[in-house]
């Protein structure tokens, strides 16, 4: 029996640890299995997820409606202020296929989060699982057991509604300027034959 085998895990730290907890009975038995996947989804959020993303969607969802719908011209996290990470593109996918469905903006938005958040526990489970079954490790079925119990006993909602959460105070800025079909784009540079 390894102790370190959450150390193989290919995931980040803070979800090795949770692999741990959730192999280790007293952590079980305790709820500090799924205390360390609140802390493994906390981590990927601050990791992943960067704040002009949160601004950005948070502008879409106060501004103007968009002309042809909601998010209407956003393909990559980056066309609303995002760093690109993986778990952005994820709850924007999310998102999009959710007002594609009818779904209005806001609901789309923090339920997209949640299914984004919720998909990333099970992938880190899907990670976990060959590891451990591969192991000689007899308490690696009531992990990967209790790994399922933490993952669907977590509200991911709840957690999506709060990374969506305005602090007191604080503005949120529209997206980078679009270009209008009416805007001078050289600036006059070329009127009355100037050069």
């Amino acid at each position: 029996m390894r102790d370190d085998i959450h150390r193989s895990v290919p995931r980040p730290a803070k979800v090795q640890q949770w692999v741990k907890c959730a192999l280790r009975e007293a952590d079980r038995v305790t709820g500090r299995s799924v205390e360390a996947l609140a802390v493994a989804m906390d981590d990927a959020c601050k990791r992943e997820i960067s704040a002009g993303f949160l601004n950005g969607i948070k502008a879409h969802l106060q501004g103007l409606p968009d002309l042809f719908g909601p998010l209407d011209g956003v393909a990559h996290p980056r066309d609303v202020g995002g760093s690109g990470g993986q778990l952005e593109v994820d709850m924007l996918s999310c998102v999009q296929r959710r007002v594609a469905e009818g779904q209005a903006l806001r609901d789309a938005i923090t339920q997209g989060f949640g299914e984004a958040l919720s998909a990333r526990n099970d992938a880190d489970i899907r990670a976990a699982e060959p590891v451990l079954l591969g192991s000689d490790d007899p308490r690696a079925r009531s992990g990967i057991s209790q790994m399922r119990k933490d993952a669907a006993s977590i509200d991911c909602l709840s957690r999506a509604e709060s990374l969506l959460e305005l602090q007191p105070g604080a503005s949120v800025a529209r997206p980078a300027h679009r270009l209008s079909a009416d805007e001078d784009l050289l600036g006059g540079t070329f009127r009355n034959g100037g050069v």
